[in-house]
Parts: structure tokens; sequence; C-alpha cells
């Protein structure tokens, strides 16, 4: 009973947090990202020797080589661009790449929020929840950030002069690619990690039965048990 009760009561916690957090009417998706965009232009503003890594949003895709999934039925909407800072900073843009357009709800939105709705709806204290919280927000985004690397690094030998800021050695060209095609272009890799981030943020060290409240044994049980060892022995003396 009690153990029905806490998985309940995680279910409708999890699943208030995940609707308010995907519902399109606070327009959280949005906000969050013009966040992530910006901050990574922050992030990336130094890529190297001369490398600039930039995010912005387009209407339509011009590269779909880093599209989540064939499967998934969503708009394109963040295109990534590798640009040469010198010339950028003189405003004249002669040497760039795009190197791909994805679907940020997928490639970061949704793992954040199904980690978010996770750790919230463990059972805790707040401040053990908002702990976790931030450390499991800045562990999914090293992810994501990581994500955003391999497709870059991955291309990097066929950058011209201009934009090498660093060229993997062909020893890691295959690596690379099997990185980008099975953990990057798909999303459940992400939804994956945000469930092993929830896990190690939410229960740290030897605290993994808290997950789940054990049934306590009641009195009564407890008095027959006892009665039954007695009898026992009487029958042989």
């Amino acid at each position: 009973m009690f153990q029905a009760k806490t998985i309940l009561g995680f279910s409708l916690r999890f699943l208030l947090v995940f609707g308010i957090l995907i519902a399109p009417w606070p327009g959280m998706y949005t906000h969050y990202a013009k966040l992530f965009r910006a901050s990574a232009n922050v992030l990336f503003r130094s890529f190297g020797s001369t490398g600039l890594v930039h995010l912005q949003p387009i209407d339509q895709p011009f590269d779909p080589r880093m599209e989540i999934s064939d499967s998934v039925d969503a708009d394109i909407d963040t295109e990534v661009i590798l640009l040469n800072r010198e010339e950028v900073n003189r405003r004249l843009l002669t040497h760039f790449i795009r190197i791909g357009s994805f679907n940020l709800m997928y490639f970061a939105y949704m793992p954040t929020v199904l980690l978010v709705a996770l750790v919230l709806a463990t059972s805790g204290s707040w401040a053990r929840r908002g702990t976790s919280l931030l450390l499991g927000v800045m562990l999914i985004h090293t992810w994501i950030v990581f994500k955003l690397l391999v497709p870059i690094l991955a291309r990097s030998h066929q950058f011209p002069p201009e934009l090498s800021f660093y060229v993997l050695s062909p020893f890691w060209n295959k690596p690379f690619d099997i990185l980008k095609e099975h953990y990057v272009l798909t999303p459940e890799p992400s939804f994956a990690v945000a469930v092993l981030v929830w896990l190690i943020v939410s229960f740290p060290g030897r605290n993994w039965n808290s997950m789940v409240e054990t049934v306590p044994v009641s009195k009564s049980s407890n008095v027959s048990k006892v009665a039954t060892k007695r009898a026992t022995k009487k029958r042989k003396l």
C-alpha cells in the first residue's frame, strides 16, 4: 500500500511538472531556445585560434546532416555556423561553413524537461531537490555541449585553412562519425543520459533504496512470528 502511494505520488508530480514545461501557453520552450543560443554563442565565442561557432534561429534548414532524426516530425529551428573570428570582428564574412541545422526541442529542451520533471517529482526536501536540480541541469547541458562539438570535430578535416582551428587525425574520423550518427543525431541517447543524471543527483551514494519506500512489517505479524518460534521449541522439548 505504501509503495503504491509512493509510486502514484511520484507519477502525479512528474506528469504535472512535465506537462507544465511542455505546454505551449507559457512559452517555456521559446525562452529556453533564446537562452540556449545566447549561452552557446558566449561559450563558443573563442573556438580555437581563429574559430567562432555561432547558433542562430532559422525558418528552413540549410543542411540536413545535423537533423535529429528522420523519424522526428518537427521543424528545424536552429543552425550552427563556423566563422573566422577575425573576420567577424572586422565585419567581413568571407569564410564560413554551415555545420548543420537541428531541432532544439529534441536536441536539448526535451531531455532537460525530462530531467527537471524527474528531479522535482522525487520525494525529499526542497533544498535537496533544488541542489539536485542545479547539479543535474549542469550535467545534462555538459552532454548537450558535447553533442554540439561532435559534428564540428567530425567535419574538421573538411574545413578550409582559414577555419581549421583544429584537425583530427585520420584515426579519430571514424569514431567521431559513429558518435555523430548513433549518439548525436538521434534523441534516444539524450533521454537515457537524462535518466542517468537523475539517478546520480537524486540518489547519491548508496541511497538507491529510497526510490521506493519499503513496506513496514506490522506489529501483529512480528508477534505471530515470535509465537510460532516458541511453539516450535516446545514441540522439540
